[in-house]
């Protein structure tokens, strides 16, 4: 694959990314190898104006899937289980299971 060899401590999109040096203990993660990855916002690829250090990589082709953290979790809340089944590895979708049942309140 493209970076077999590359190690990367923490892949962000790219609107994460712009607002990076905000959070807390940011010079320590400005070290590390970051993978940023395009946001798409209202149908248009958002990319940074600029890598914050030289050991950022930025994907400019590649297109995400149209997902997120936030939908997952609005899927889960309103018991839309068929759908985060459909976005996320088997695996995951079994935690997620498993964490909902040890924290809903019986």
């Amino acid at each position: 694959t493209l970076f077999a060899t590359f190690k990367f401590n923490l892949i962000l999109g790219s609107d994460s990314y712009q607002s990076l040096h905000r959070w807390k203990d940011a010079n320590i993660l400005f070290k590390n190898s970051i993978l940023v990855i395009p946001r798409i916002i209202n149908g248009k690829k958002q990319l940074p104006e600029k890598l914050l250090s030289s050991n950022h990589v930025l994907i400019e082709d590649l297109t995400p899937p149209e997902i997120s953290g936030t939908r997952i979790r609005k899927a889960l809340q309103s018991k839309e289980f068929e759908f985060v089944k459909k976005v996320v590895p088997t695996p995951v979708f079994r935690y997620l299971l498993h964490l909902i049942s040890v924290t809903s309140p019986r």
